[in-house]
């Protein structure tokens, strides 16, 4: 291959293509060679600049070698390199040192037919001492090669600076990324009365529309209730001539009823407090079953006073009064029994089976709604500072393998539970963040882990 060099003084281009040059017995490796001359490395005789030394070029061929006699003059010496001019070399020699030079460019060291048949020919008269001045060929593949090289490099230098470029994009515009949960869309079912499961008429995944209907709870208890009313009422009314002290011990009876239904109540408080203390339920949920025991309470405070203040015929009457009302009230319950959807979409997960017990507290059933999806995310106190309502973001979701613009909507727990006091946005080590799409027609699975970045816009 050809050698590049600083410009010297020299009559022709050197290569540094493996040649040998033997020197009083001794072979040396030539560091460079050309057609006028050759640099000799670590030489061990002693010479002097301008003293001429027979020698011998070697060039090895594959299975072959030839040897060829020369008379060199040092010309100068570099460190360990020593360089020769050629004084003395016949022209058919000359011939085959180009021959093997223009072999060993193009790859073509196998044919040695060609440097044999140089021997076989006249000599003629040549301006040997001449530069070596390579073929239009190789001109061309030398180009071709440094071309390619230089493009080679373009493009590296060119995806160096995208890669630079997308780097201090990514730093200077992402604030920070997180992993938000997909939610929003989705309604918790819960019965308005408490009972036992006897029916589901759904599965999870299925389809479902608004009034189809999900499950219903036992009403043999509302039935057997409502029976033992109206076994009392036929005979509070049969017996309405009956003497006040049958009539006190018909208001007693009343009194268990309620004293029954005060006291069920009453554990059912005491059981959503200490939910309410383990933060398990919300507020309203406690303020739900306290108004409960509230009214039960009330009713049989009302009715122990009657019985107490009232005798004879009135007292019967407003007995059988409340009966009644108990009654209907117990027709109403039938009512709520059976639950149905208030929504379209598909159901996400049953939480309770049939057989289980279920309050009005408790989530039966968890529907996916076909309303816009929003994403909920946290990050550490530290790094809220940064964020702000209004901020825009990006959402990656793996489900549809897309990623989507949206915008934060609100910052702090408040955001998701109304409920939730002050004091522990503060306390939190990390921040909940509310995300809205842009494109309201977004619709994702519920609880889908998601990618969130959040950035500021360069422009």
């Amino acid at each position: 291959m050809a050698v590049v060099e600083s410009n010297q003084m020299r009559r022709a281009h050197r290569v540094d293509i493996p040649l040998v040059i033997a020197i009083k017995g001794v072979a040396y490796k030539a560091k460079d060679w050309s057609m006028t001359g050759a640099g000799v490395e670590n030489l061990k005789i002693d010479l002097e600049i301008g003293d001429i030394v027979e020698a011998s070029i070697i060039v090895a061929m594959q299975e072959a070698k030839i040897e060829m006699p020369v008379k060199m003059q040092l010309k100068a010496k570099r460190g360990e390199v020593s360089g020769f001019e050629f004084v003395e070399i016949s022209e058919r020699n000359k011939r085959v040192l180009r021959e093997f030079l223009e072999l060993s460019i193009e790859g073509r060291l196998d044919q040695v037919d060609g440097l044999i048949s140089i021997y076989n020919e006249p000599v003629i008269d040549s301006p040997i001492k001449e530069s070596v001045v390579l073929s239009d060929e190789e001109n061309s593949a030398l180009k071709q090669a440094f071309e390619k090289r230089s493009k080679l490099y373009i493009r590296l230098g060119v995806l160096f600076f995208i890669i630079l470029v997308a780097t201090i994009f990514y730093n200077t515009s992402y604030v920070y990324r997180s992993i938000g949960t997909v939610s929003g869309n989705f309604v918790k079912i819960s019965p308005s009365v408490s009972g036992k499961i006897s029916k589901i008429y759904v599965k999870v995944g299925e389809r479902i529309h608004k009034k189809d209907l999900l499950f219903e709870l036992d009403d043999k208890m509302v039935l057997s209730k409502i029976d033992i009313i109206e076994a009392k009422l036929a005979d509070l009314k049969g017996n309405s001539s009956t003497k006040s002290t049958s009539v006190s011990s018909q208001n007693d009876e009343v009194l268990r009823i309620l004293r029954r239904e005060m006291n069920r109540s009453y554990a059912s408080y005491k059981s959503a407090k200490e939910l309410y203390q383990s933060r398990l339920i919300a507020i309203g949920d406690l303020q739900r079953v306290e108004d409960i025991y509230s009214r039960a309470k009330v009713k049989y405070l009302q009715e122990k006073a009657k019985t107490t203040l009232s005798s004879g015929g009135s007292s019967m009457l407003s007995l059988i009064t409340q009966l009644e009302l108990r009654r209907e009230d117990l027709i109403n319950t039938l009512n709520y029994l059976r639950v149905f959807s208030q929504t379209n979409g598909k159901v996400y997960a049953i939480k309770s089976h049939i057989g289980n017990y279920v309050g009005s507290s408790d989530e039966v059933m968890v529907i996916e709604t076909d309303e816009t999806s929003f994403v909920v995310c946290k990050l550490k106190q530290e790094e809220s500072v940064k964020i702000k309502n209004g901020m825009k973001v990006k959402v990656y979701a793996s489900s549809t393998d897309e990623t989507y613009s949206g915008t934060i909507q609100t910052i702090g727990n408040l955001s998701l539970n109304t409920e939730s006091e002050i004091t522990n946005e503060v306390s939190l080590k990390e921040v909940t963040i509310k995300i809205v799409f842009d494109d309201p027609n977004v619709r994702l699975p519920l609880n889908e882990r998601v990618k969130v970045w959040f950035y500021r816009p360069l422009f």
